[in-house]
């Protein structure tokens, strides 16, 4: 399981892929200078330790 925290990186062309706890759905970001933000898919204010990176654990989640 991986989750965002304060040594994640993004590259400043592809930028990274995080997916949201709650609904799991895709959003893409080029930095982390950001404490929460907007999913884009349920529209809630999320912090930026609870997003997570590994789209096989959100797989997990809908399989459930």
């Amino acid at each position: 399981m991986s989750k965002v925290n304060r040594y994640t990186r993004a590259s400043k062309f592809d930028g990274k892929a995080i997916y949201c706890p709650n609904c799991t759905s895709s959003n893409r970001v080029y930095h982390f200078c950001w404490s929460a933000i907007t999913c884009g898919g349920c529209k809630e204010m999320i912090d930026k330790n609870e997003w997570n990176l590994n789209e096989e654990l959100t797989k997990d989640i809908k399989s459930k």
